[in-house]
């Protein structure tokens, strides 16, 4: 974008956003409603385990942020 565009890249940035966020919320809620609290932490529970073995993963190999 242009010098004199910032301010309107800046408003359609924080629209998207904020927007995201805004639906990312309803749709939690009606999720919530409509699967129930254990329904969701059961469909979260693989993402949560694999995470700390992916990150094992990425350690084992020598990968790091030194």
């Amino acid at each position: 974008y242009r010098q004199e565009d910032r301010f309107r890249a800046q408003a359609i940035n924080d629209f998207c956003v904020f927007g995201a966020a805004a639906v990312a919320s309803l749709l939690a809620g009606a999720a919530l409603h409509f699967l129930g609290w254990t329904s969701l932490v059961l469909i979260a529970m693989p993402v949560v385990l694999l995470l700390p073995a992916g990150m094992l993963i990425v350690r084992g190999r020598g990968i790091s942020s030194d």
